[in-house]
């Protein structure tokens, strides 16, 4: 992903993300690292695709994590609050939101170079990361 997009190549990003996400392209293989919250009760590397699909819909300004909360929620009450995984899934889509934001900020403010890249880096991993 290119931190350094610029508004023009934003949006694309934006797209192709949610396309990997919904297409089934992203997958997170290890799950180790993640905070507990996004990866609960099942949820594990399927943490990827809410992640991207939320992060694209805020790079493109589509609010694709609202369009997921209301999905996985609603998975949440017909199940009688049983499945516990749509708690990990609404958590990932929020967190997914947060990062798109980070992305579209480091995007649209012109900064380049390692320093945009280790600043949105950092900001990412507070997001998603353990420690």
């Amino acid at each position: 992903m290119a931190v350094n997009a610029g508004p023009e190549g934003s949006f694309s990003l934006g797209l192709g993300m949610i396309d990997a996400a919904f297409s089934g392209r992203v997958r997170v293989s290890d799950a180790t690292g993640f905070k507990s919250e996004l990866v609960a009760n099942g949820q594990g590397g399927d943490v990827g695709r809410h992640i991207y699909a939320a992060a694209g819909g805020q790079i493109t300004g589509a609010p694709m994590y609202a369009l997921g909360n209301i999905n996985d929620g609603s998975q949440y009450m017909i199940s009688g609050f049983s499945r516990k995984q749509s708690l990990a899934e609404i958590a990932g889509n929020n967190a997914g939101a947060k990062v798109g934001n980070v992305m579209k900020g480091a995007s649209m403010s012109g900064c380049k170079g390692k320093a945009a890249e280790v600043k949105t880096t950092t900001l990412i991993n507070q997001i998603l990361c353990n420690g």
